[in-house]
């Protein structure tokens, strides 16, 4: 049985915005479709994205920093 709140479907991400932490710490998978997206970024924004990105056991997924 699968339980979910029910804003799930709707629910995005503010990041930076959020003035909560109940995502800290978590790792952040990243799919292959995505992953390919987020390579393909040029400039100052796609060289910060690829390095906050690492591959453990063939999955990616964003590195997390000292503040996790």
């Amino acid at each position: 049985m699968n339980i979910k709140v029910d804003f799930y479907d709707t629910f995005q991400c503010i990041a930076d915005r959020c003035k909560h932490t109940c995502c800290a710490g978590w790792e952040i998978d990243i799919d292959k479709i995505t992953l390919h997206r987020y390579l393909t970024y040029e400039g100052a924004f796609g060289d910060k994205m690829r390095k906050s990105i690492t591959c453990e056991d063939g999955e990616f997924h964003f590195i997390n920093d000292e503040k996790d």
